[in-house]
């Protein structure tokens, strides 16, 4: 059987693929480094009171917290390309773009690039969810990558997915960052008796679907469940804001294009 063939038609089957020791431990401790780095600019951000109108995410429900923390508590870092010269490159990465490629074609476009972070102890809950309800892209095929770049459990909130659910159309989630023990509907979706939960070894990755329905727990453990988080598309899509956004967005050009560096999108 062609394995390239195989896991094309996994990833149509169940919206999600895992990708094995995609980075060396090398790349992993720079990729630490990185995000030792980063926390130092958030430092910078809240000393200047720019936090809240910056990339750079706090962890929402710290305060619910009676734990003694050091600051900053991150929840997240978007648009890592902007703020980091590693995190762009990772987007690269020739072991996961080659997957990728295989799943969408050889023409890539860089739509998100984030760094989910779930501290020890403060880590909050993200509900389950379909990513392209939230993202101005028709049709929402994108192929999102979570790369772990510390071990990924049960224990510190790894990643959970519903097989198949990417077959399904896209419904309204709501808010997906959700308080310790939430008793919210989004939250109670996670008891599906379905759900699937995706640990991960440092340098693996979880590849899904746009559409595919995920989640992740709580970190209660006292080991950081860091990952670096990429979504591409390819060009044939449309564009298509809600009220409010730009009528018009360019991305980064991962692949193809014929070298293109940027790839524009306008409204139609």
């Amino acid at each position: 059987m062609n394995y390239t063939h195989s896991k094309k038609n996994l990833f149509e089957r169940n919206g999600y693929l895992i990708g094995k020791n995609l980075l060396n431990e090398n790349e992993i401790i720079k990729c630490r480094r990185e995000i030792n780095t980063l926390h130092q600019t958030a430092n910078l951000l809240i000393k200047s009171s720019a936090i809240e109108d910056s990339d750079f995410q706090i962890e929402p429900y710290l305060e619910k917290s009676n734990q003694k923390v050091k600051s900053p508590v991150l929840r997240k870092i978007e648009n890592t390309q902007n703020h980091s010269e590693l995190f762009f490159q990772l987007a690269r990465h020739e072991s996961i773009v080659s997957i990728v490629k295989e799943l969408l074609g050889p023409d890539l476009i860089l739509f998100r690039s984030t760094l989910m972070l779930k501290p020890a102890l403060h880590g909050s809950e993200h509900a389950f969810h379909q990513d392209g309800a939230y993202w101005p892209i028709d049709p929402p095929n994108l192929v999102t990558v979570s790369i772990a770049i510390d071990e990924s459990t049960v224990d510190n909130g790894c990643i959970k997915v519903l097989p198949g659910s990417h077959l399904s159309e896209l419904k309204e989630w709501g808010h997906i960052a959700k308080p310790p023990n939430s008793k919210s509907p989004e939250s109670q979706k996670t008891n599906d008796p379905n759900q699937l939960e995706v640990p991960l070894l440092p340098g693996s990755a979880l590849f899904f679907h746009s559409k595919l329905i995920h989640g992740s727990g709580p970190n209660s453990s006292e080991h950081s469940r860091n990952t670096a988080l990429y979504a591409y598309f390819n060009p044939q899509v449309r564009y298509i804001p809600q009220d409010g956004m730009p009528r018009s967005r360019s991305f980064p050009v991962i692949a193809g294009l014929g070298g293109a560096k940027d790839f524009e999108i306008k409204a139609q």
